[in-house]
């Protein structure tokens, strides 16, 4: 990558891997947003800071395609930048790169940045698209927004109960959660 971006190093845990050892699709989501956070707090801007003043940001929608499964104990880095402001929204772009500089995994994401107390988008603050690294740069290309399908003739719906575990700092359920 020839431009800059925030990394974060991370290796590869126990509890992240499947049966044969290889990363699990939701511990690496789980890692993309953990690298999403301390780019957020490498600003003074961290999720609790945030959430003390009413604001917060929610995940809208990603994509995430895996080249090579990292292993267990693997060191990784995980490089992420911003490819994409919207008044209320920001593009956030992830790379993870092996202990040899491979690519292992590469995701694109959008964000809303919200008031937590009417759960509401607001504009994003001058302070991340001043201090956040920034490429038009796209990890892969996705179209993240379009509008779902519908769904013609009988719906299907699940219901699942939810936990106090599962409420994030936002007081929703956390994305990860969701696609458990």
């Amino acid at each position: 990558m020839n431009f800059n971006t925030f990394s974060m190093n991370a290796k590869v845990g126990y509890n992240q891997v499947d049966s044969s050892g290889r990363l699990k699709v939701l511990s690496a989501i789980q890692l993309l947003e953990e690298a999403a956070i301390e780019n957020c707090y490498a600003i003074n801007r961290n999720v609790f800071t945030l959430l003390q003043e009413g604001y917060g940001w929610v995940l809208r929608g990603g994509s995430i395609q895996f080249l090579r499964y990292p292993s267990y104990a693997d060191s990784i880095t995980i490089a992420t930048w911003i490819s994409k402001w919207t008044i209320f929204q920001g593009f956030k772009e992830f790379i993870v790169l092996n202990a040899r500089k491979e690519k292992c995994v590469k995701a694109t994401t959008v964000w809303a940045y919200i008031d937590v107390t009417n759960r509401r988008p607001v504009p994003i603050p001058e302070v991340f698209k001043e201090k956040w690294e920034y490429s038009q740069q796209k990890a892969i290309e996705a179209s993240l927004l379009k509008r779902p399908l519908e769904i013609s003739g009988e719906s299907v719906s699940e219901t699942f109960n939810i936990r106090r575990t599962d409420i994030d700092s936002n007081k929703h359920v956390h994305n990860v959660r969701y696609l458990e």
